[in-house]
């Protein structure tokens, strides 16, 4: 059975002042709920980056005696994998692909084209963006990346036979240009999207979360703010930045420091019983509709890609999430192993407390190599076995 879509082009309406705070409230109301729908692919991604990064807590901080014997499985598998990856994929731009010609007689055009293509991945730095990527893919299980051309402005004069000569600024596209973007500050209606199908992602409303300073947005002549929107925004103060330890916690802010949050959003939109298609609408500090047009150079700046996803949050599966918990008893398996050694090779003794004045509170004695354990002279009865003090001391 086949599919017929009509679609029906809509002449392009402006937004008006009201128009615009509802917009910005609607799209800063869509970060939060999709934000919060992958809540699970957070919680391991955090897991995931301490291990990575070797930044784990210590097992027990309290009783410096027990063995804090880190395996750091995690890290040496995920080091093994992306070398793996590296070495195999884009270490070289010229094996990342390959360009074959239909017949002889194109060889060498083929050859010269592959050439091109490799200068100007090399010219956008594009290993480096690989590496962060791939990086991102280990954490939270997507790949992520934003397309776009680097562009400048060229002063030259021209003559005008009404003024003269006169200078003019025309805009240079010089390459294209690829960035690697954090998931934490990407999300997308995950209801519109249809794995496989290209469009359902082009159409998808897709936001990207980045901050900037006031100077950088007065100075972009993409966005328009009022005289009105400038003042309140210069007399709001400034936040601390030492407040935020995470990109997690980075995640749910609207203002860092002297910088404040920008909402990027791009694809078709339904507002006011008007259908917007390939739209892009950037909103500040989630208040300000600084930007809405339609989109002037490419019908879709983001790519995507998995290798597993999660069917519940329909976001990405971190290839290293199936080792987490496997990683992390047998490291505690190690340690008590160790700990039981350090118990046997100086084990606790017990005396009479004629030699002790130590009293312990709330009748808790803590248990640790060469400790001396108190009873009292008048008890009668047997002591308790110090294999089954060892052992319970190592459940706790």
């Amino acid at each position: 059975m086949s599919e017929i879509t009509i679609e029906k082009e809509e002449n392009f309406k402006e937004l008006n002042k009201d128009d615009k705070l509802e917009l910005a409230s609607l799209i800063s109301k869509w970060w939060t709920k999709w934000h919060e729908n992958r809540q699970s692919q957070l919680d391991t991604a955090q897991r995931i980056q301490k291990l990575i990064s070797l930044n784990q807590n210590d097992r027990n901080e309290k009783k410096k005696w027990k063995s804090n014997i880190k395996e750091n499985k995690i890290y040496t598998t995920w080091d093994s994998m992306k070398s793996g990856m590296w070495k195999e994929i884009w270490s070289n731009e010229s094996q990342m692909f390959d360009v074959v010609a239909v017949s002889k007689e194109y060889e060498e055009a083929a050859q010269l084209q592959k050439e091109a293509i490799c200068y100007s991945l090399k010219k956008m730095n594009a290993g480096v963006q690989y590496d962060i990527a791939v990086d991102n893919w280990g954490i939270y299980g997507d790949f992520i990346f934003k397309t776009d051309w680097k562009k400048h402005i060229k002063k030259v004069s021209r003559f005008n036979q009404f003024r003269g000569f006169e200078e003019i600024e025309l805009p240079i596209y010089e390459n294209a240009n690829i960035e690697a973007i954090n998931p934490m500050f990407f999300v997308w209606d995950v209801t519109k999207y249809k794995f496989g199908k290209n469009e359902t992602w082009d159409s998808c409303p897709k936001i990207f979360k980045r901050f900037e300073n006031i100077e950088n947005i007065k100075n972009n002549p993409q966005y328009n703010l009022t005289k009105e929107e400038l003042d309140e925004l210069d007399s709001e103060e400034t936040t601390t930045s030492v407040d935020c330890e995470s990109d997690r916690q980075l995640a749910d802010l609207s203002k860092y420091g002297e910088m404040y949050e920008v909402l990027y959003f791009h694809g078709d939109l339904k507002f006011k019983g008007v259908r917007y298609k390939n739209i892009v609408a950037e909103v500040l500090a989630r208040k300000y509709i600084i930007r809405f047009e339609q989109n002037p150079i490419y019908i879709n700046p983001f790519v995507v890609g998995f290798t597993e996803i999660d069917p519940y949050t329909k976001r990405g599966i971190s290839p290293l999430k199936c080792i987490l918990d496997m990683a992390k008893a047998k490291e505690e398996k190690i340690n008590q192993a160790s700990d039981m050694a350090t118990l046997n090779a100086n084990p606790p003794y017990w005396v009479s407390d004629a030699f002790l004045k130590e009293k312990y509170k709330d009748g808790v004695i803590e248990y640790e190599p060469g400790k001396c354990l108190e009873y009292e002279n008048s008890y009668q009865g047997g002591f308790p076995k110090l294999s089954s003090l060892m052992q319970a001391e190592l459940k706790k």
